[in-house]
């Protein structure tokens, strides 16, 4: 009797162990689960675009590193939040972050597009206060500028029509992006405003005779199927950027507010490389497609481009005023 009752009590106190062992490993994987924020993020185009691959990239890096603890959730595209909604969606926290461009901020911040014009590499613009200003600009609007997601990726124009020299644009109908409208209509061209989504279908029906894109973009739309040719001059207009709703980022503990920077300013090189690779990636498509490369002489290359730069400066100068042009011009330029 004596040993039965010995081999109970010895059970019992295995069993207690065990159950207190247990609940120090359940305990704190519950309380890390508890604890665990999730972030929503929408991009203001499409999912094959080139440059949502970086918000996948930013998010995993941030869930890996963070152990799980921070999360941040893409819901999609402009079939979530229409693109002109977002930059406003993101300001007044219906989404927590946005993979959007800096135009679209410029009705409720008129420096916004100054962003555009940086001569710098990411990397150089956190070593040369460049980041610092544009983080300083986007507070005003209740945006915590987070980092680019697109750099060294230059815009082209692309045609269905021969173009020896910039004045052969004049009288063509020419897809425009919004921030482009201008220096179309300074070619001689007449802008069109063409939803993405319809890009192709207006390229192969001739509703316009030409558009304006970064080379990875234009393939991704498969617009080398129904294009001839390409001005072989690009400009650098790069503004799309991860930015978050300073609320939200302000109610983040501090260490998750180390992380996201520490893996912001690691992606950098990352997205630099990227599409250094995939503008050589589209050129090779394009040429394997029978696209023609158009080149300008020295001069009229020079003319081409003065013309798209100066149009866009002065846009810029009419809607942030003199001072703040001023002060862009001096940050952004080397």
């Amino acid at each position: 009797m004596k040993r039965r009752a010995l081999i109970k009590r010895l059970v019992i106190v295995i069993l207690v162990l065990a159950l207190a062992v247990m609940t120090s490993i359940v305990a704190p994987t519950q309380q890390a689960a508890a604890k665990a924020t999730t972030l929503k993020a929408i991009s203001f185009i499409p999912v094959q675009a080139a440059i949502c691959h970086f918000l996948g990239v930013y998010a995993d890096r941030v869930k890996e590193r963070s152990k799980g603890e921070l999360e941040i959730k893409w819901l999609g595209g402009p079939e979530v939040i229409p693109t002109p909604a977002l930059a406003e969606a993101v300001m007044k926290g219906r989404v927590d972050i946005a993979l959007d461009v800096g135009n679209l901020f410029s009705d409720k911040l008129p420096s916004a597009f100054g962003m555009a014009f940086s001569e710098y590499t990411a990397m150089e613009e956190r070593e040369k206060g460049v980041y610092e200003w544009i983080a300083k600009q986007f507070k005003k609007v209740n945006i915590h500028y987070l980092v680019r997601v697109k750099t060294d990726m230059p815009m082209y124009l692309f045609t269905n029509f021969p173009v020896k020299t910039p004045e052969d644009f004049a009288g063509h109908p020419i897809g425009a992006l919004d921030f482009g409208m201008g220096f179309t209509r300074a070619l001689g061209a007449s802008p069109v405003n063409v939803p993405k989504r319809d890009w192709y279908i207006s390229v192969d029906r001739g509703v316009v005779d030409g558009y304006c894109l970064p080379a990875g973009n234009m393939v991704n739309y498969k617009l080398h199927e129904v294009t001839k040719y390409i001005i072989d001059h690009g400009f650098n207009l790069n503004h799309e950027a991860l930015f978050m709703n300073l609320k939200k980022w302000n109610s983040l503990p501090k260490h998750l507010q180390k992380l996201m920077t520490e893996v912001a300013v690691e992606m950098e090189p990352d997205v630099r490389d990227f599409f250094i690779k995939d503008t050589k990636r589209a050129r090779k498509l394009m040429k394997d497609a029978g696209i023609k490369f158009i080149k300008f002489s020295p001069a009229d290359a020079k003319r081409y481009l003065d013309i798209i730069y100066n149009t866009l400066w002065q846009e810029y100068k009419a809607v942030a005023g003199p001072e703040i042009f001023a002060e862009t011009k001096k940050i952004m330029l080397k």
